[in-house]
């Protein structure tokens, strides 16, 4: 389930490993990532420890007109103290078709927050151009090829195509 204003799926995970800190930072952010999978983009950070962390917020925004227009896409609960690591991520499934930058924020019990590292994501289009055609004999064939045709593209796949 969700509790972020849109689409996506979150996903939570800790380690047993534990780790002595003397750091007085509400959280020691391990990483904060992301990546495009065929689930959507995948957003995941993990923390090392965390006090009094009360929840996170997730941000997508997209550069438009000379600023990024940011976006609250999930908040997700922190968790609190703890001296284990812990593993948190969200799929977004409403990214647009241009990069996608997300900021990831923590908000302590008292309302204090830290943002951390902007991170993008380039979900442009890209095209799929067509390298050459082959009839079903394996025959290199002009795209308008009568027929059936084989069409290699420059991803490596093949489509085919009945003229």
């Amino acid at each position: 389930g969700s509790m972020g204003p849109t689409s996506g799926t979150r996903f939570y995970s800790r380690s047993d490993i534990q780790f002595c800190t003397g750091t007085s930072l509400p959280i020691e952010l391990v990483y904060f990532e992301g990546r495009n999978t065929v689930d959507g983009n995948l957003l995941e950070w993990q923390t090392a420890t965390e006090i009094n962390n009360d929840y996170f917020t997730l941000e997508r925004g997209v550069y438009a007109n000379g600023s990024v227009d940011w976006q609250v896409i999930e908040y997700q609960p922190g968790a609190g103290n703890s001296a284990i690591t812990h593993t948190y991520g969200y799929y977004d499934w409403e990214y647009a078709d241009d990069i996608n930058y997300y900021r990831l924020t923590q908000t302590d019990y008292n309302g204090q927050q830290e943002t951390f590292n902007i991170i993008a994501i380039d979900n442009r289009i890209k095209t799929n151009h067509i390298i050459r055609a082959y009839n079903l004999l394996g025959q290199l064939v002009p795209l308008d090829t009568p027929g059936h045709i084989i069409i290699e593209l420059e991803d490596g796949t093949y489509q085919k195509k009945f003229n």
